[in-house]
Order: structure tokens, then sequence, then C-alpha cells
């Protein structure tokens, strides 16, 4: 594309642009089965940026703790932690999260 609207460059949907939103929802619906609408997709500036929101949203909402796999990136982790969230340490394997049957989870 060598050319786009005016509308284009200026100040759009805090969550990302429509259009944007829209292809992005299309491409996930064809290629990974993801049912998810334009208005369910929210477009950032890389993971951090999107964890934090996230995270911000989470805490918000009334979530005390969350989740990471070990293990996992200090800086992710610290990301979360940032907005007051409690992290707990969950290893993994390759069936998925591994918790001992005599404990539940921590949230």
């Amino acid at each position: 594309m060598t050319s786009a609207a005016t509308e284009s460059l200026g100040y759009v949907d805090p969550l990302g642009h429509p259009e944007l939103r829209r292809t992005l929802a299309g491409y996930l619906r064809r290629t990974r089965g993801v049912l998810a609408e334009p208005v369910q997709v929210v477009v950032g500036a890389g993971f951090a940026h999107l964890l934090a929101w996230w995270a911000h949203v989470a805490r918000a909402r009334g979530v005390r703790t969350v989740a990471f796999e070990n293990p996992s990136l200090d800086a992710l982790r610290a990301v979360a932690a940032g907005s007051g969230l409690r992290i707990a340490g969950v290893d993994v394997d390759d069936e998925g999260m591994r918790w001992p049957r005599s404990t539940r989870p921590p949230w």
C-alpha cells in the first residue's frame, strides 16, 4: 500500500485502528479458529505494553493473583506486579500447567 486516507493518519481508537482490528479478527478466524469480533481485538505497541494494559484492567476488575509459567521472564512478571498483582509461579510441561492434585490454584 502506497497511500492512506487522511483520516487513517490521525488519532484513532486507543484499542487500535478499526480496519486493522477487523482484518486481524478475520485472520484469526480463518487461520486459528478464533471466534473474535473486532471489538474484542486490541492492538498495542508490543507484548509488554499490552501486558501492562491487561494487568491494569485485571486489577481494576478485582483480580489479585495471576499465574505465570515457571520459568518465565522476570521483566514480564515485573510488568504485571507493577499493577499490584501477586504473581504465582506454575510449573508447565508438555501437557500444560501442572498443579499438584493436593493443592488448588492460588487464585
